[in-house]
């Protein structure tokens, strides 16, 4: 089941995790009540829902691969948000943003018609505008690095009057303080149990516990940092290793990495051929948060000569066969629908730096 659905169905028969959003006499606002005892992901979710009833933009801040992007989606699975807000806007916004595409994610989100060449960006934000002035929305910016102007973009200000939210995450602080966030949530990493559950859980089966595997695998788990992108790619790429000599070897391995950018490196490694290697460094000369349809990506690798089979169909089977192997490691995330395919940026930034070290 996946966190979020698990998240919201946990303890569901009694006092289930989070109970109603009730009206409050004072606010007139949606007020959380909860039970006790939260894992990180429902504690950094939970202190969001509370500062929503007070607050009209809420910014997320943490560093890369710490689960910015899972929360962000934890809370618009909150079941009550789509009977709180008429319109909920979610847009990845990356290093490489620009008003347009900002406006384009919206334009979809709204079912308004796509914009044209010819259609000025202040053209396309008046019709935004006009859009969404009657509406109560929650707008999520997702993966902020400056400044953003809600107006240039045709959004109106969120506002208590208006009863429109926005949340937005980041990895500086200071970009929070920028667009003016109310209040700032800071991610934690996962505590030291949540980390190895969440490491058993990606090698899909039990270690022993006291065992010579176990010791090895805890080690590892605590060279993770508690960051779980870390965690998911290491525990993904060591679940076919089932002897204790072979933990000892990869644990050898990973505790001479430094930096979590040669840690990821430790999973690109443990790829089995060239090919595999070869298709993956590929995707990262697309643009960040660029969502790649699989079909396509596929034949470009067989245009570029990366992939090769009897004939074509055999040639795009194998493709398609590579993808599962890339997205079974966690090093290329499937998207809604299963048509698509995009690449995490801490992983993209990892594969930069590696590229960059190949030419020096």
């Amino acid at each position: 089941m996946e966190p979020m659905k698990k998240f919201w169905r946990k303890n569901g028969g009694g006092c289930s995790f989070l109970k109603l959003w009730t009206k409050s006499k004072l606010t007139k606002q949606p007020v959380v009540t909860a039970c006790p005892e939260y894992t990180s992901m429902e504690r950094h979710t939970l202190r969001i829902l509370r500062c929503m009833p007070d607050v009209t933009t809420i910014g997320v801040h943490g560093i890369g691969g710490i689960g910015k992007t899972s929360v962000l989606k934890t809370v618009i699975d909150f079941p009550p948000i789509k009977l709180l807000f008429d319109v909920v806007i979610w847009v990845s916004v990356s290093r490489n943003w620009s008003t347009r595409k900002i406006q384009d994610q919206v334009l979809r989100q709204l079912s308004l018609s796509t914009s044209q060449d010819s259609e000025t960006n202040h053209e396309i934000a008046m019709r935004l505008f006009d859009a969404l002035q009657s509406q109560r929305f929650l707008l999520l910016l997702d993966d902020v690095w400056e400044h953003i102007s809600l107006d240039l973009i045709g959004i109106p200000q969120p506002a208590m009057e208006n009863g429109c939210k926005m949340i937005l995450s980041t990895r500086s602080r200071d970009v929070c303080r920028i667009m003016a966030a109310d209040r700032m949530v800071q991610m934690e990493r996962l505590l030291p149990e949540e980390a190895w559950e969440l490491f058993q859980e990606q090698l899909g089966w039990i270690i022993d516990s006291g065992s010579k595997m176990w010791h090895y695998a805890r080690t590892i788990v605590k060279k993770c940092h508690g960051l779980p992108l870390l965690i998911i790619v290491t525990g993904r790429a060591l679940a076919k290793e089932n002897d204790a000599f072979a933990w000892r070897l990869a644990l050898k391995e990973f505790s001479h990495r430094n930096g979590i950018y040669k840690k990821l490196q430790f999973s690109f490694d443990r790829l089995e051929s060239l090919e595999l290697k070869s298709c993956f460094l590929y995707c990262a000369i697309f643009p960040e948060d660029r969502e790649l349809r699989i079909i396509e990506l596929v034949d470009l690798w067989i245009k570029e000569g990366l992939v090769a089979g009897n004939n074509l169909t055999d040639s795009r089977k194998k493709g398609c066969d590579i993808v599962d192997i890339l997205v079974d490691a966690s090093l290329l995330q499937i998207l809604e629908g299963g048509v698509s395919i995009k690449m995490h940026d801490l992983i993209r930034d990892f594969v930069s730096i590696w590229l960059d070290r190949q030419v020096d």
